[in-house]
């Protein structure tokens, strides 16, 4: 099922079976993140504009992995890696990433193996210092890079990275886009 996630100051519309479990849930935290930030999220590039937004993220391409579970952290990492690999993008050229990470070690694990610049690295912050989004951690990350994008020119890549339970890792690669 096709899932679209439209949020403005004006309300959420979520669609799709899969994320009616949690549904109220989610409806706050994002209704919380798009007030702070002021900013639309949508799945439609027309919904976006009507809302008056110009710019936005594409996604270019997510990969998720699974990793030995006593290495648990790295596996974002580990998922990166192979997005990067199979986008054909240069760690060099990451603008910014977001990455949910829930020891100090696992940052410094998986910025050594990415060869990631902790510059470009969750810059106001990670999930140690602001707090894990319970359900909604990855919606965070992409809403967090959404913000910094900003600031940012377009055609820039940002990259946002999970590692859960079991020697999960996921990573997503999206590009600032003009609307």
């Amino acid at each position: 099922t096709a899932v679209a996630l439209i949020a403005s100051s004006t309300g959420i519309v979520i669609t799709g079976e899969s994320v009616q479990v949690g549904r109220a849930r989610i409806e706050r935290r994002v209704q919380k993140l798009v007030k702070r930030h002021g900013m639309t999220l949508s799945a439609d590039p027309a919904t976006a504009r009507t809302l008056g937004r110009r710019d936005g993220l594409a996604i270019r391409g997510a990969v998720t992995v699974g990793v030995d579970p006593a290495r648990l952290g790295i596996g974002a990492a580990v998922a990166a890696r192979q997005l990067l690999a199979e986008q054909g993008v240069a760690v060099e050229e990451l603008a910014a990433a977001e990455f949910n990470e829930a020891f100090a070690g696992q940052v410094l694990a998986c910025t050594d193996l990415l060869g990631l610049d902790e510059e470009v690295l969750n810059a106001e912050g990670g999930a140690l210092a602001l707090g894990h989004a319970y359900g909604a951690s990855g919606a965070v990350s992409v809403v967090r890079l959404l913000s910094r994008s900003r600031a940012l020119p377009t055609g820039s890549l940002l990259l946002a990275m999970i590692s859960s339970a079991g020697g999960i890792g996921t990573a997503a690669l999206f590009e600032k886009v003009a609307l």
